[in-house]
């Protein structure tokens, strides 16, 4: 049986830069996948009962659920990716103010 240590994938593509993944064991959760956006940004996830889960800034593991959406679908990238941004917004704006 092979034993993964933790590793790290760096993209060489260009379209990839500033993309990298790290696989690091936990006692918690067993292996969490940390993606690194320009050593910057970072956001990890963890396989439980075969589904991806998001693990916050809290060390909380969470759901990963699909947002509700209006519009936009085939101009998501419309006035900056604003059509993607909107697409997303409005739906919260009216449970918000239902």
């Amino acid at each position: 049986m092979t034993q993964l240590e933790d590793m790290s994938l760096i993209f060489q593509e260009p379209t990839l830069e500033g993309l990298s993944y790290q696989i690091t064991r936990s006692k918690d959760v067993g292996f969490v996948v940390t993606l690194n956006i320009n050593n910057r940004y970072t956001m990890n996830f963890v396989n439980i009962d075969n589904q991806v889960k998001y693990i916050n800034s809290y060390g909380k593991v969470t759901d990963m659920v699909d947002a509700d959406f209006v519009g936009f679908e085939n101009n998501l990238r419309w006035g900056s990716n604003r059509g993607y941004i909107w697409s997303r917004s409005v739906p919260l704006i009216l449970i918000n103010h239902s």
